[in-house]
């Protein structure tokens, strides 16, 4: 699987975030000793999460794509932003491995999840039920009980 797409082009991060539904970003500076700690975590989870068009890691130089930073607000580094269909979905700020993990991990189950959903067949686009049931049963009142009801 590759690993984090370095940006380098406002264009380049805004067509990401078109073709994918998940995109984790990674607003760093080449002057951030904090975002060159977290950088190794960040790359092993981009490498195992991956998946095209589905979901991406990227890296933003703050430094060198300044519009994308300031539209984005981000104000401190590393700061690392999970964004669904186009949304920020939330954040984590500072170099926070367990909490960077966490947050990755579960963005990268919702993509698969939503993937698997995907490649099912939509039941509601189908003429009608594929075979007929039949559900039978009694119900009966008992005095100071209230309904009780079962089905066999």
């Amino acid at each position: 699987m590759p690993g984090a797409i370095h940006i380098t082009s406002t264009k380049q991060f805004e067509d990401l975030l078109k073709s994918n539904t998940h995109v984790i970003v990674d607003f760093h500076a080449t002057w951030c000793g904090p975002c060159h700690a977290v950088a190794p975590i960040y790359e092993q989870l981009a490498t195992k999460n991956s998946v095209p068009n589905s979901i991406t890691f990227v890296k933003v130089d703050v430094d060198a794509q300044p519009e994308i930073a300031a539209k984005h607000s981000i104000s401190a580094m590393p700061t690392f932003l999970f964004i669904k269909n186009g949304v920020v979905e939330s954040s984590v700020r500072g170099a926070n491995p367990p909490a960077l993990k966490k947050a990755a991990e579960a963005a990268a189950a919702d993509a698969k999840a939503l993937a698997e959903k995907k490649t099912k067949p939509d039941e509601a686009k189908n003429e009608g039920p594929k075979s007929e049931e039949t559900v039978s049963g009694s119900y009966s009142v008992s005095k100071g009980e209230g309904w009780k009801m079962s089905l066999k």
